[in-house]
């Protein structure tokens, strides 16, 4: 029959907190009170029932589990998640003991940003054309849970926030988010988000193209954005859909007067339109 106490005379403590309640180490500090007069003492996670003189399963001591000096720390087994330790004491020829919880928490909260585009290893690498975002995230904790959510823009100072948030009246820079997420154990993740807001479109510029009128039922064009950031160009003839085209781009013609307009596109999405020729082919 377990031979447990009231729980009153032995606690165990996170080393850096002095929690009784959470740890982020697995060593923990073992306080016995002082009363407590024994000539040897077992810690184990595994002996839940009263050992016998001779030995104590799982014990920290030498001797067939049991130790002589009066504990003052013990380490639990890895992973994280909720330890039960049993204190056993020998006072003459009664065996005594208590028992302690403690949840071991060694990691930190995980977190994910969720925006238009998740962080890079290169972070400039999401540009926006926009001067508003949403984002969301998402936060987990599973042996202490969370205790607190904070958030903060620009490098200024966090403040308790919740998701999902929009951030409106952004002015065209490279702007930076930051999460912070404590645990109940202390431990501490800040997740960074970070892009940029350009607006300046890009040029887009006809090198060459066909002459007016023509004989060629080929209209070949070369274009150019002048180092402007453009990342693509679209095309259309004669009013239809735009479609990709490369910077030398030719097409068909039929003999008669047409329109060709060209956009050029940087990564923020921003757009440039021109009509790239108003020309007629061959009769």
């Amino acid at each position: 029959k377990s031979n447990l106490g009231a729980f009153s005379l032995v606690n165990i403590l996170d080393p850096a907190s002095g929690s009784g309640k959470f740890t982020t180490t697995s060593s923990v500090r073992v306080s016995i009170h002082p009363q407590i007069a024994a000539k040897k003492w077992c810690l184990s996670e595994v002996q839940k029932e009263s050992p016998s003189e001779n030995t104590c399963a799982g014990g920290s001591g030498s001797d067939n589990g049991w130790a002589s000096a009066r504990p003052t720390s013990y380490s639990f087994t890895a992973g994280d998640g909720a330890k039960t330790l049993y204190v056993w004491w020998q006072e003459g020829k009664k065996i005594k003991g208590e028992n302690r919880q403690i949840v071991l928490d060694t990691q930190g909260p995980k977190v994910q940003i969720q925006g238009p585009q998740l962080p890079q290893s290169q972070p400039l690498s999401f540009v926006s054309g926009k001067n508003s975002i949403n984002l969301n995230a998402q936060i987990s904790d599973l042996a202490s849970g969370v205790k607190s959510i904070e958030c903060r823009k620009n490098n200024k100072a966090f403040k308790p926030c919740t998701f999902p948030l929009r951030l409106d009246n952004l002015p065209a820079q490279v702007h930076s988010f930051e999460t912070r997420v404590t645990d109940h154990a202390g431990n501490v993740t800040i997740q960074p988000y970070v892009w940029s807001i350009d607006q300046t479109q890009p040029d887009v510029l006809v090198v060459s193209g066909p002459s007016t009128p023509s004989i060629d039922s080929t209209a070949r064009f070369q274009f150019s954005d002048n180092n402007t950031g453009a990342i693509g160009y679209r095309c259309s003839l004669d009013g239809k859909n735009y479609i990709s085209c490369p910077v030398n781009w030719q097409t068909s013609v039929a003999p008669r007067s047409h329109e060709v307009r060209v956009v050029s596109v940087d990564a923020a999405g921003n757009i440039t339109r021109h009509i790239a020729c108003q020309c007629v082919a061959p009769s």
